[in-house]
């Protein structure tokens, strides 16, 4: 195989990598109970999305594709909070905060957002759980 062509499998499998093709596996819109439960792979990140019967909504988000929660959004009465494990918002400074959004980052709130993050780990390691569990299910 030629270097030209070899390089042009590489740039063809990281385009197909960058417009986000996804795990299978995991891909799911369904109801898991009374709670709306979606999940897809955007980009470069897993992303997990419940809403639940009284309408407030969580995001959980995965952007190393290594299972371990690294944002969480929720959204309840219209009020929607960040939870950020890594970065800082230098010119917010501790919490940013707008008329409907709260955003925390792990630097200046660490107890909150890792309080959180610890939380929505086990969460979402359940609803994966639960997604493979029906997948299994529905393949029979």
């Amino acid at each position: 195989m030629t270097i030209k062509k070899t390089l042009g499998i590489i740039a063809l499998a990281s385009i197909f990598g960058a417009i986000g093709l996804h795990n299978p596996k995991y891909t799911f819109n369904e109801k898991i109970g009374e709670e709306q439960v979606r999940f897809y792979k955007d980009f470069f990140e897993n992303t997990l999305e419940i809403i639940i019967k009284d309408g407030s909504e969580k995001r959980y988000y995965d952007f190393n594709n290594d299972s371990k929660i690294d944002s969480v959004e929720t959204v309840i009465n219209g009020k929607t909070a960040n939870y950020h494990s890594g970065g800082y918002n230098f010119y917010k400074d501790q919490i940013r905060k707008e008329e409907n959004m709260v955003d925390y980052y792990v630097r200046t709130n660490e107890q909150i957002v890792s309080d959180m993050i610890n939380t929505s780990q086990i969460e979402y390691d359940n609803y994966l759980r639960q997604i493979l569990n029906i997948k299994a299910i529905n393949k029979k």
